[in-house]
């Protein structure tokens, strides 16, 4: 073995063995020895939404509610009375998208003045073949309920005993937009542009969801 060659290069052998240490070791990057710039850390996001080079929030993937900002009374509303449509849906073929809908117009979600004064959702007036209980709200006579339910039920009644409400039935089927139509013609529902406005409601809220199943 040549010593003298070993003494005159023993700073350049040190720094070889060093250098396959740091390599094999991960903690001296070869493009940083050769000159280059370091390579970059890759993030790694945790559940908390930060990562190895600060804390990073996570992009916000939840989808946006249909149609716009839900209102909570409205939501509030369906919650509470989505069995009840059900429920007259199963009994006289109403679509209960198309009962909810209506109740929530014409009742402005159950905060109107036919409902704080009569539990009337639906704003029917009494007409001439009315015996039950009345009111008079706005100097109209109004028709009064001890409870919604008897108010929903009645709604489903007088519809199903119209003249057209048969042919109406067959017609829409299930189709929602054809039952708004047809009873804005009816002038079942009391607010401006009714049919347009039952229909965006019911999409709004997926008010369709209560119209399948037995």
């Amino acid at each position: 073995m040549n010593w003298k060659l070993i003494k005159a290069n023993w700073f350049y052998a040190v720094m070889a063995v060093l250098v396959v240490v740091g390599i094999f070791k991960n903690k001296i990057p070869i493009r940083s020895w050769l000159g280059g710039s370091p390579e970059p850390k890759k993030e790694i996001y945790t559940d908390q939404g930060t990562n190895q080079m600060g804390v990073v929030p996570k992009p916000d993937t939840a989808p946006p509610p249909p149609l716009g900002v839900l209102d909570e009374k409205v939501v509030q509303f369906v919650a509470r009375f989505s069995t009840v449509a059900v429920g007259e849906r199963k009994k006289f073929g109403i679509p209960a998208s198309v009962i909810l809908g209506i109740a929530i117009l014409n009742s402005q979600a159950g905060q109107g003045e036919t409902v704080t004064q009569a539990s009337n959702y639906f704003a029917l007036g009494c007409a001439e073949d009315w015996e039950g209980s009345s009111i008079q709200i706005t100097n109209q006579c109004t028709r009064k309920y001890a409870t919604p339910w008897e108010s929903f039920r009645d709604f489903s009644i007088y519809l199903s005993v119209r003249d057209w409400y048969g042919d109406l039935k067959k017609t829409a089927g299930k189709d929602t937009k054809l039952w708004a139509k047809g009873l804005e013609n009816k002038g079942i529902v009391k607010v401006s542009d009714s049919a347009n406005r039952l229909s965006a409601l019911i999409a709004q809220y997926d008010l369709t969801r209560f119209d399948s199943g037995n």
